[in-house]
């Protein structure tokens, strides 16, 4: 079976008129982004990432790298789930890069990764943002087809996210999971749950009242829990941790855009409009 070597260069750049435009566009193989689109205005360009083949195969390697110039706003998001197959030989990867320059907004909103039975993943992401930048962004993982009583019995996924602001490392999580691992069962970890997900946002620091708020709109009930961390990293900045499990990817998504629905407002100063792609 032929392997996949694919490469997806953005660029976002403001206009003088105030338009944010895909300025830069390069690809390589079956990465591809669809026409720029205006639903909220000339101000912020919403954007979809296609994989033509749907899904990431033992030996193939994605990478993605994204680049907002200053003062542009950019929505990015994916058409569907992107699934990981069978490969127990030679492992397959994805690759993303997300850099937001001085005054820039950033909105990633991807659907959930599924890792199929034998899948052999390697899913990173650095995030370098600039001081006076904001960003959100959420990533989901799905263990195994969960229709399925005994589901993802074999396989391996390795996650990393690095994030930096002003090129100090402010946020590094990584880790190796393995099907049969003790993880799955742990407390402090999976805890039973097949499905996993995190939301970031970095901008303006919020008051406690409304970080408590947010809190307070966090799941804790038998088929899905969630929370959040709200960390100081600069003067004047903060970075908001949300992290979520539960049994199906639609009940942990819409608790991912309950949350990009309050903290848009705050983090980017602009109103929450949901997705297009969310409603079909």
């Amino acid at each position: 079976m032929s392997t996949w070597l694919a490469e997806l260069d953005l660029t976002f750049s403001q206009q003088t008129t105030g338009t944010t435009r895909l300025s830069g566009k390069r690809h390589r193989g079956p990465l591809l982004v669809q026409r720029a689109l205006y639903p909220e205005g000339p101000g912020i360009c919403h954007a979809m990432i296609l994989h033509p083949p749907a899904g990431i195969a033992a030996g193939d390697h994605l990478r993605i790298h994204t680049h907002l110039q200053e003062h542009s706003h950019a929505v990015l998001s994916t058409p569907g789930a992107t699934r990981w197959y069978k490969a127990p030989d030679q492992s397959a990867k994805q690759s993303l890069r997300l850099q937001v320059d001085a005054y820039a907004k950033l909105d990633w909103l991807p659907y959930e990764n599924i890792f199929f039975e034998q899948a052999n993943a390697i899913n990173q992401t650095q995030v370098h943002l600039h001081k006076e930048s904001s960003a959100i962004a959420w990533d989901m993982a799905q263990l195994g087809a969960i229709q399925q009583e005994q589901h993802w019995q074999e396989g391996r996924i390795n996650l990393q996210t690095e994030l930096f602001i002003d090129e100090q490392l402010m946020w590094l999580e990584q880790g190796q999971l393995e099907a049969k691992s003790w993880q799955r069962q742990a407390v402090s970890a999976w805890a039973n749950y097949p499905v996993m997900a995190n939301i970031w946002a970095y901008g303006e620091r919020i008051s406690h009242e409304v970080f408590q708020q947010l809190c307070d709109t966090a799941p804790w009930q038998e088929n899905l829990r969630g929370g959040f961390t709200h960390m100081h990293v600069a003067p004047g900045k903060s970075l908001i941790l949300g992290r979520f499990l539960g049994l199906h990817c639609e009940h942990v998504r819409q608790h991912l855009i309950q949350a990009w629905r309050r903290l848009r407002p705050l983090i980017h100063h602009t109103e929450y409009q949901a997705l297009r792609i969310w409603n079909t």
